[in-house]
């Protein structure tokens, strides 16, 4: 018979705030949201899996034999040949929450339709309003001369957007970066 130490010992713990969490070396959660609506999932002969939306228009691939510390990759496309409109990585100490996180967000928005996943604004202004939540929870922010960066309130966390011109290609192939999101405490940051 269990007592209560030994059912204490079975019990899911959390960690708070998420972005504190570490890495649950399988991508399985992050990657429900996306096979709950029927996404293909195929992998490759060393173990990396990759997802794709019905229309090949939202990849994701998960990269523990990738070349690099990149975990996860996410691109979208306006059309199933093109150049993708946006691209997200997350490295492999990103704790499997976040991205699960991300993939439900993303699920949803591809729910609704592209304009709901492919199109946010091509403004300084419409990139700011992603300020507007930071903000709401008590996250300071500066601006720059080619940046606003935002700082979580207990300085575990930020988030900067680069305002100048990025070369497109390079930003989609991950060499450059519009936003940038560090987490975690100093030495230890994801």
């Amino acid at each position: 018979m269990l007592n209560s130490q030994d059912t204490d010992q079975w019990r899911e713990y959390h960690v708070t705030p998420r972005y504190l969490a570490g890495p649950t070396y399988t991508g399985d959660p992050a990657l429900r949201p996306l096979l709950d609506l029927h996404w293909k999932l195929t992998h490759d002969e060393l173990g990396n899996v990759y997802v794709a939306s019905p229309d090949h228009t939202v990849r994701l691939g998960y990269l523990p034999e990738g070349d690099d510390n990149t975990l996860w990759k996410i691109t979208a496309y306006s059309d199933a040949f093109a150049m993708p409109r946006w691209l997200v990585t997350f490295q492999n100490s990103t704790p499997t929450e976040i991205v699960a996180d991300f993939t439900t967000a993303l699920a949803a928005a591809y729910a609704e339709g592209p304009d709901s996943y492919l199109y946010y604004g091509n403004n300084t202004l419409a990139d700011l309003d992603v300020g507007t939540p930071l903000a709401a929870a008590g996250w300071s922010h500066s601006f720059g001369t080619t940046d606003v960066s935002f700082r979580s309130p207990d300085g575990l966390a930020e988030v900067h957007l680069r305002r100048h011109r990025l070369d497109h290609r390079a930003e989609m192939t991950g060499h450059q970066e519009r936003w940038l999101m560090h987490a975690g405490p100093p030495g230890d940051r994801w």
